[in-house]
């Protein structure tokens, strides 16, 4: 005598394929949000003590008025210009000499 045991056979169903497919879409939806669509602008106004500084994007500044002035070629450069053999050796050569 022969028992034979066979596996039940799972049926697709329904509701379970169709929330695998709403899974899949919700998916796909926050992808493509996340990852292709471009974020709308924003628009920030500045706060009130800020815009009275805009008057000053209206002022226009011509370079060589600035730089043919006398008083900006009388200004005179406080750094040393480097020198051709390199930095000037600063400390001692040894830090643990006496």
């Amino acid at each position: 005598m022969a028992i034979i045991i066979e596996e039940e056979k799972k049926s697709s169903n329904l509701a379970s394929t169709l929330g695998w497919l709403l899974i899949l879409v919700i998916l796909g939806f926050a992808g493509y949000y996340i990852f292709l669509a471009s974020p709308p602008p924003v628009v920030l106004t500045p706060p009130a003590s800020l815009q009275d500084i805009s008057a000053i994007t209206q002022i226009n500044v011509d370079p060589q008025s600035v730089f043919g002035d006398p008083s900006f070629k009388k200004l005179q450069s406080s750094v040393a210009e480097p020198s051709p053999t390199g930095p000037t050796p600063v400390g001692k050569t040894n830090p643990f000499a006496p």
